[in-house]
């Protein structure tokens, strides 16, 4: 069960980075992008998506992300999140460091991403690749780790599209990727993410949205009602002893089978032409073996890079041209 994978979760989700979306800055434009998250974890979730109350989990992240167009048609990103986490309860991790009722704070993983764009326009189509690398050598073991400290390959595609004769002013678009993740002790455990987002701009300055964020784990393993004795081998209680030598068990944050549906709203005001702020809520509606959000909390803002552009085709009318420049130039995405 990971707090870094509800870490990731929710900075996917974020309104503002613009890593994770179908449109593209153009040419010398982009976005720097300063995050904060406020994360609260209040029930542990099994095998077969029953809750557990195994302690409390609040997690202080913060994220910086720069995303830049080297051409209209390709855009590359960085991002960095620095993650503070606390657990409270009497299940904690046999040996951690971290389980001790205090915050700890440490850098996460660098996020690489290129984006190209196959289709512009008011329908954009945006294959992306995006390498997940440990910063340096952070503990994963604990509920209050920072990440699973692995390496990590998504390959996928951003899909959106501007929704000018429907509704005018308002837009959907999804992200899918399969993540080819380093195994540790040679467990399979690559995931799948979908993500999706559709928002209503009230007026050029305001849009509101709801958003999605879903994972499914191909292979991994489960944790079950007798966890821990069923990964290794050995009926509960598990003696600390035990337990430290048991290998699986002091990599199952790394290999637990991550199953989970996110669901949220939020809204984001730009400023100024080069200034947005931004918020949303989230909530792990559905899951198993993983933590389940009880509140997920992100405000940040964005500020424009390069000079404004011409209006990006998208539309017969001034919504429809304006919406498809206003997501790429300002980098808003779920």
């Amino acid at each position: 069960m990971k707090q870094a994978v509800l870490v990731a979760a929710a900075i996917a989700l974020a309104p503002a980075p613009a890593n994770g979306q179908a449109w593209l800055p153009a040419t010398g434009q982009g976005a720097v992008t300063v995050l904060f998250q406020d994360m609260a974890v209040r029930q542990h979730l099994f095998s077969d998506g029953q809750a557990v109350e195994a302690g409390h989990i609040d997690s202080y992240n913060l994220m910086l992300d720069l995303t830049y167009g080297v051409t209209d048609r390709l855009a590359v990103g960085i991002s960095l999140p620095y993650v503070s986490a606390r657990y409270k309860g009497t299940f904690g991790h046999p040996g951690s460091v971290l389980d001790d009722g205090y915050f700890h704070g440490t850098w996460q993983d660098f996020r690489l991403s290129a984006r190209w764009g196959l289709v512009a326009g008011g329908t954009a189509v945006t294959p992306f690749a995006e390498l997940i690398v440990p910063s340096h050598e952070y503990d994963y073991y604990g509920h209050a780790a920072p990440g699973r400290k692995l390496t990590e390959l998504q390959l996928g595609v951003n899909v959106g599209h501007v929704l000018t004769r429907v509704v005018p002013g308002t837009f959907v678009q999804a992200r899918y990727s399969y993540g080819f993740a380093e195994q540790s002790l040679g467990v399979y455990h690559d995931r799948s993410n979908l993500d999706a987002e559709i928002g209503y701009f009230i007026n050029p300055r305001l849009r509101v949205f709801g958003l999605t964020a879903t994972q499914y784990t191909h292979g991994g393993v489960p944790l079950t009602h007798q966890f821990p004795g069923d990964l290794c081998g050995v009926p509960n209680p598990v003696p600390p002893a035990v337990l430290l030598s048991c290998s699986t068990f002091m990599h199952h944050d790394q290999l637990a089978r991550t199953n989970l549906i996110d669901l949220g709203v939020g809204s984001q005001v730009s400023l100024t032409q080069r200034l947005d702020v931004f918020g949303s809520i989230v909530r792990t509606v559905a899951g198993r073996n993983v933590h389940a959000v009880n509140h997920g909390i992100s405000i940040g803002l964005s500020w424009g890079l390069g000079k404004s552009g011409p209006p990006v085709p998208g539309g017969d009318d001034e919504t429809g041209r304006a919406l498809p420049k206003c997501l790429c130039e300002k980098g808003k995405t779920p």
